[in-house]
This record gives C-alpha cells, sequence and structure tokens, in this order.
C-alpha cells in the first residue's frame, strides 16, 4: 500500500497503530488487519519514550463485548448500509472509518490540516484523523485510532475484537463474506428492560437480554 501520506496522517496513523501496541496487540496481529507491510507496521508501533505498555486484558470477550462491536459497526461505521467490517479486498483497519468506507478517495485531495503538531490524545487523533479522510487522503489514517477507542472504551483486548469482527463464511457459491453485516442481523428492544439487543436476522432468539433471559429460565 503506498504511503505518500501529508506529515498530520503519518501522526494520526502512527499514534493509533502504536496505541493498539500499548494495548498488547502484537505487530505480527496488526499487520494481518492492515494492509501495510511488515516493515512499516514494524516502523510505525516502535513505542516512543513516555509511551509505556498498558496493562493488558483477557482475551477472553463476553456476549455484551460482541454486541457493543457490532452495534458499533453497523451503527456508526457502515450506518445500517450493507457493508461488513473486512471484504476480500479490505482488512479491517484499512477503513475502520465512516468516512473511507463510504466514500472513495477523490481525485484531488482537499486541503489537509498543515500542523506538524503531533496528536497527544485518542481524541485529537481522531479529530485530525478525521479532517485527513474527509480531505482525501488515502489510505486511511484513522481507522487503527478509531478501532483502538473502541476496544479501550469497553475494555477488550484489540486482538480479540479484531478477530471476531474479521470473520469469514463461504456463501453457497464458494465466495466469503463477513459473519457481521447490517443484513444479518436485527437490533430489538428487550422485552423486560427495553435495552437494545443483537440477534441474528435468520434466528428466532429469546426477546429479552442476557441478564433477563437467565432470569426467565
Amino acid at each position: 500500500m503506498n504511503l505518500a501520506l501529508p506529515a498530520v496522517g503519518r501522526h494520526v496513523l502512527g499514534f493509533g497503530l502504536r496505541t493498539l501496541r500499548r494495548l498488547a496487540m502484537p505487530p505480527t496481529a496488526i499487520n494481518s488487519h492492515v494492509s501495510l507491510s511488515p516493515a512499516s507496521v514494524k516502523r510505525y508501533t516502535t513505542l516512543r519514550r513516555g509511551e509505556e505498555p498498558s496493562a493488558s486484558v483477557g482475551r477472553r470477550m463476553w456476549r455484551e463485548h460482541e454486541e457493543a462491536l457490532v452495534l458499533y459497526w453497523c451503527v456508526v461505521i457502515a450506518e445500517w448500509r450493507p457493508l461488513g467490517p473486512v471484504a476480500p479486498d479490505r482488512r479491517l483497519l484499512d477503513a475502520f472509518c465512516p468516512v473511507c468506507v463510504h466514500t472513495p478517495a477523490p481525485e484531488d485531495r482537499a486541503q489537509v490540516p498543515r500542523t506538524g503538531r503531533r496528536p497527544g490524545s485518542l481524541e485529537e487523533a481522531l479529530i485530525l484523523g478525521a479532517a485527513c479522510c474527509v480531505a482525501g487522503v488515502r489510505p486511511c489514517v484513522q481507522g487503527p485510532v478509531r478501532f483502538a477507542g473502541l476496544v479501550s472504551a469497553l475494555g477488550v483486548h484489540p486482538e480479540s475484537a479484531a478477530t471476531f469482527l474479521a470473520r469469514m463464511e463461504p456463501t453457497r457459491d464458494g465466495h466469503l463474506e463477513p459473519v457481521i453485516h447490517p443484513g444479518r442481523v436485527w437490533v430489538r428492544t428487550c422485552l423486560s428492560c427495553g435495552d437494545a439487543i443483537v440477534t441474528d436476522a435468520a434466528g428466532d432468539e429469546t426477546r429479552r437480554c442476557r441478564r433477563h433471559a437467565r432470569r426467565s429460565a
């Protein structure tokens, strides 16, 4: 993948990849979810002075974590359009971004932020990254940042979350398609508490969340 990025784009991309590294996601795992060369990933994931690894979280994900990941993709990124987190020609972090996943790169790049400032937080990196994506900077530079912020908020291991979102399965004609897809899930409300729950569109699961389903069992 061509990395002819403006300085601010390189800073944002590096910040996101280093954050995933700090969250105990090894470079080899990062490389499997982004279309960068191993050398580029290694360079971008080299931690700087003061960027100490965070305390790692367990790799096990609960059902609540899985539902949150599905909802985030369907609502925030895909905006309920028929798109999966991955595709045969797109890895998870290539466009984990509501701008890049919907809008092809324009022929002429618009003005990008002219700043040499390196982002100091996920929030700042997202703001700068979003401006790059809107301006037509490709490849996407805010995907890793957005994904790092999501797993940090949920308290899940980034490698486990990435593996869950990137699942593919063969169709009847032998092609691969993503398991998570807005057309394959329903978002319903629990009959007991009204919270949103994610169910398989082809299934007939209970209309109660896991907490209330256990009580009624």
